[in-house]
């Protein structure tokens, strides 16, 4: 991939679009005559910020390629409108309701894929499980996706744990571990972390994202990526990718060498993903324009 190259065939159109809670940011790579459109979740709190120019390449790359790509900040994310602590999961899917439909008027689209990284994924695949197919050639593009809530949310938690060490904060009644944290939270005591404050409910929510609960077969087509070191599958992956096989055994899942850039301390490029990505794209773009 040539980033030089890509850069001249989209530049980005920002957006606000009205939604139930607030005004919504997106951000949308155009391709002339496109009939694909690619609305992505990017993941939350910093790893959004370390993904913008992963996500940005990636919209690049497609829109030579004759698919749109629209970035999406939800409720109290990023650009858009609204504070974190008042967002949840019925407002999230509502701004992707919402976005959805305002791309199906504005474009003539035969092919809508939904994507997400991250938390972005498993917010993308719960919309689906909750909602009608929005077009009958719905695809589902997941990049490492959360195969455990739990962990994940327990993860997160932990960084207030190290702002405590770090302002060497020592007070007695001070949360000490992760499971007092979590209780202050289902106590409803506000929370912030790291700049991003949670509410019980958003808490609750983003925790019940477990893909292996979710129902998937209203997507024509499933992809799974991820992405690691080795490029070789991982133990939780191949769990989930077992337990997802027995609800929908069309399921496509890729293991991506590179770097885990939503997590590194630099900014850090992962090319491969963004190329096997296109590449998977493209080829289920031609076969839906085939049938």
């Amino acid at each position: 991939m040539n980033d030089g190259i890509a850069n001249k065939y989209s530049q980005p159109d920002p957006k606000f679009i009205p939604s139930t809670a607030g005004d919504i940011f997106t951000l949308t790579f155009r391709s002339n005559n496109s009939h694909t459109q690619l609305l992505f979740i990017p993941p939350f709190a910093e790893e959004a910020n370390k993904s913008r120019h992963i996500l940005s390449a990636l919209g690049r790359e497609l829109a030579k390629h004759g698919i749109e790509t629209t970035l999406i900040d939800l409720f109290g994310c990023g650009d858009s409108q609204g504070d974190l602590d008042q967002a949840n999961l019925e407002i999230w899917h509502q701004d992707i309701s919402n976005v959805i439909n305002h791309i199906l008027k504005q474009l003539q689209c035969d092919n809508l894929i939904l994507g997400g990284l991250r938390l972005g994924a498993n917010i993308a695949a719960s919309f689906l499980n909750n909602r009608v197919p929005i077009s009958k050639q719905q695809k589902l593009l997941l990049w490492q996706p959360i195969p455990d809530m739990a962990a994940y949310m327990k993860q997160f938690i932990r960084l207030k744990l190290a702002e405590s060490i770090t302002i060497q904060i020592s007070k007695a009644g001070y949360p000490k571990n992760t499971s007092e944290i979590i209780a202050s939270i289902q106590n409803g005591e506000p929370l912030e972390i790291s700049g991003y404050p949670l509410s019980k409910q958003l808490f609750n929510d983003i925790c019940s994202l477990n893909l292996s609960d979710f129902k998937l077969a209203t997507a024509a087509d499933i992809s799974t990526f991820e992405i690691n070191s080795s490029g070789t599958t991982s133990i939780p992956y191949q769990k989930l990718q077992q337990k997802l096989n027995e609800s929908h055994p069309e399921l496509n899942f890729a293991t991506c060498a590179g770097h885990q850039f939503w997590a590194c301390q630099e900014i850090a490029r992962c090319d491969s993903l963004i190329e096997i990505t296109a590449n998977h794209l493209l080829q289920n773009t031609q076969e839906v324009k085939s049938e």
